[in-house]
């Protein structure tokens, strides 16, 4: 389920040049990590990840905002990004007196020169969250990122809308609210996630 909250323009400048600066920083460090999808991964995340709420005083009251991420395990048996489709997570939290909100994304990360068979596999998995989950492409310059319908489409071959640049898609997607979900979770000390089904109904599978 997606709500959209009310962010003040001095907390989405906080938000914007945060972002803006993580993936510039994540990008710069390309090279020392770019044979492999997780270490770059591993990257843009501890550059995202604000480690503990931002403040922002706007006409008095406190805004406190701040972006989690998390990298699931990607090899071994029963992997949970084999059986997610996802690499990862990213979630954003904002609260201040009258407000308390937050929403979680999947994502799953590749390569510009990899394998579309294997996105194709990914993206098809992934659509259980259709709503709450995106592609990130690496590049040697530029970082992109795609919603999964765009990614279906790349993995078939077909035509789709030209990729946006990933802090772009971060601030006027994800940020924006038009992808994302309210309710889904992760417990990573249980290895817990959890959403609300079609149905209306909280479910949740363990990776433990």
């Amino acid at each position: 389920m997606r709500i959209t909250p009310y962010i003040p323009d001095a907390v989405r400048a906080s938000i914007k040049h945060h972002i803006r600066r993580a993936v510039r920083a994540a990008i710069d460090a390309h090279e020392s990590g770019h044979e492999n999808e997780d270490t770059l991964t591993g990257h843009l995340g501890f550059a995202l990840r604000t480690r503990r709420q931002r403040r922002v005083l706007v006409n008095g009251q406190t805004w406190n905002w701040a972006i989690y991420y998390h990298k699931f395990r990607g090899l071994g048996p029963k992997a949970t990004e084999r059986l997610v489709g996802a690499d990862g997570l990213i979630k954003f939290s904002i609260d201040a007196v009258e407000q308390h909100g937050s929403k979680t994304a999947l994502f799953q990360a590749k390569l510009d020169t990899g394998d579309l068979q294997g996105l194709l596999g990914q993206c098809i998995t992934l659509t259980t969250w259709k709503e709450a989950a995106f592609i990130i492409k690496y590049g040697s310059a530029r970082y992109t990122a795609f919603d999964l319908e765009n990614g279906l489409k790349q993995a078939l071959r077909l035509p789709h809308p030209d990729e946006t640049p990933l802090d772009d898609f971060l601030l006027d997607v994800f940020i924006a609210c038009l992808l994302g979900d309210s309710e889904l979770r992760y417990e990573p000390s249980d290895r817990i996630l959890q959403w609300r089904d079609q149905n209306g109904e909280i479910v949740h599978t363990s990776f433990a």
